[in-house]
């Protein structure tokens, strides 16, 4: 089956890669968690508007009277009638719960569990009772302790298995239910209303202490608030562990927080498995045209591969406005470097980059290729031309041509070292492709910032700033300065001997004094006003 390609409007998305400094990922952090933080405390004030609804029974250092800028929802904030206010002020949440009446069975299940809360156990729910016949309606429901019921009898072998057979190991669980009998039943009334109409208080285990009482399941939950701040925090870059610290200690302690570590690490995974069902590749190719519809200059391409019976995504290639523009100015050396594989897929990342006016690290393009095979990098350096209107790279480096390895692998080095902090093997390529673009935009605060002390600082010399050292502190920057201030010193430090002359053409070799190394053969053109040198910097 030969390769597919997709081909879209020409515009794409970009990103460049250097090493970040700790300080700048520092800021970032600290940036986003002040807007995290801004954004819960706007939920915080929202609920001192709506009130708060608190037992009496409780006291005002308890769960569930405390607001948390990260605990979203608090136990009470979801009994939202007047009459549920007035009911609650009157009823003792140790006692009977019979007669309480509320419009929705969500209003009755956070009244049990408020019971629960005060008494010490977890709450779950029951199959919801329907009337019969074509219009059904809701009839009522339970609401049961935890421990209700028993576990069901794991199934009993006929045949032992064979010695050899490879079987996945039963995990042993501890055994939680007892057959309690406590609970709740609610039954629409004749106004339209849910009651309580029975109420089984008494439980056949121990109930729980109050420092555990958050603990069960009933009472950890991860709302939509809370799930954005978590992704919030790993888009940042922060650890699933570092995250829940930070948001324990915003809460006031995990009893206040409302979920648990492992709640934490559960929705990272769900996420995770999310993405990975809805389509590693299309989530990523689905960012793409997205971002391309709000991006004029944005320009993509991907090609499907493989047998006749499968579409597998063998090509991904992407560049952004900026990216363009950079390539039109700095495109006088490009590279194209396919030394970093990454991700569970083992796809290849190949950043096709150069270097800017502050010696940093630019990208022209990004694209995730199966393999190293010639048609593949014809692919993608046609498609790269293809996205800078058919202009050619003047010099273009690939990391496999042996005469530039060393310097490829320096660069590369850089490349790797700003995605690869946060990336491994195990990253997915919707995860990856998420880094890269953080990374990218990291960069470019980088470049502005290089940008901004260049115009607004001049560079200083150990040297007197005359002459031509003068000159140029003044069309290089602060970075290119410093390079040109070291070979000047050399300069200083060189010693020239005129070997021949043939015509107008001069022939000299020079060498920095006693260190024959550094001795190089020149030529110089008078009629033309031309220098060669055998270390062909000048070509």
């Amino acid at each position: 089956m030969a390769d597919k390609e997709y081909n879209f409007l020409d515009s794409q998305e970009s990103m460049e890669i250097e090493e970040i400094e700790d300080s700048f990922m520092n800021l970032e952090i600290e940036n986003k968690i002040t807007e995290i933080k801004q954004l819960l405390l706007e939920n915080i004030e929202h609920q001192a508007e709506t009130g708060d609804n608190t037992a009496p029974e409780t006291s005002n250092n308890s769960p569930e009277n405390t607001s948390s800028t990260l605990t979203g929802k608090s136990r009470n904030d979801n009994i939202q009638t007047q009459q549920s206010k007035s009911q609650q002020e009157d009823f003792d949440f140790t006692g009977s719960l019979i007669g309480y009446t509320a419009e929705t069975l969500d209003e009755i299940h956070e009244i049990y569990k408020k019971h629960a809360f005060a008494m010490g156990f977890g709450v779950r729910q029951s199959p919801t009772r329907w009337t019969q016949g074509d219009n059904k309606q809701i009839r009522g429901k339970d609401f049961v302790c935890n421990q209700e019921g028993f576990r069901c009898k794991p199934k009993i072998m006929k045949t032992p298995p064979l010695a050899n057979e490879n079987k996945k190991k039963t995990k042993q669980v501890p055994i939680t239910r007892t057959g309690c009998k406590a609970l709740i039943r609610a039954k629409k009334n004749k106004e339209g209303k849910f009651e309580i109409e029975e109420h089984i208080i008494n439980h056949n285990h121990e109930l729980t202490r109050k420092v555990w009482q958050h603990l069960h399941r009933s009472e950890r939950k991860i709302t939509e608030d809370k799930a954005k701040v978590i992704d919030l925090m790993a888009e940042i870059g922060l650890k699933p562990i570092e995250a829940y610290n930070l948001m324990t200690k915003e809460a006031g302690g995990e009893e206040l927080l409302g979920h648990t570590l492992r709640d934490n690490l559960n929705y990272i995974s769900r996420r995770k498995i999310k993405e990975i069902e809805g389509g590693d590749a299309q989530t990523v190719i689905y960012s793409l045209y997205q971002t391309q519809a709000k991006e004029e200059d944005f320009f993509f391409r991907f090609k499907l591969g493989g047998d006749e019976n499968t579409n597998k995504l063998t090509g991904i290639f992407w560049r952004d406005s900026e990216m363009k523009e950079d390539y039109h100015i700095y495109g006088d050396v490009t590279i194209f470097d396919t030394t970093y594989k990454t991700n569970k897929y083992n796809l290849i990342c190949s950043p096709i980059v150069g270097v800017n006016n502050h010696w940093q690290t630019v990208m022209f393009g990004c694209a995730f290729i199966a393999d190293e095979k010639i048609d593949t990098f014809d692919w993608v350096l046609s498609t790269f031309k293809k996205s800078m209107g058919r202009r050619e790279p003047a010099t273009i480096f690939r990391d496999q041509d042996f005469a530039m390895s060393k310097a490829i692998e320096k660069r590369s080095e850089s490349t790797n070292n700003a995605v690869g902090f946060k990336a491994n093997k195990n990253t997915s390529l919707t995860e990856f492709f998420r880094i890269f673009k953080q990374t990218v935009k990291r960069w470019r605060k980088n470049e502005a910032d290089a940008d901004f002390k260049c115009s607004n600082s001049e560079p200083t010399s150990h040297l007197p700033m005359y002459g031509l050292l003068k000159h140029a502190s003044e069309i290089y920057t602060h970075t290119i300065f410093k390079y040109f201030e070291a070979e000047f010193s050399y300069s200083m430090g060189c010693i020239t001997f005129l070997h021949n002359q043939i015509g107008d053409h001069y022939f000299y070799e020079v060498q920095i004094e006693n260190e024959i190394s550094s001795r190089q053969k020149v030529t110089f053109s008078s009629s033309q006003n031309r220098i060669a040198c055998s270390c062909k910097n000048y070509e």
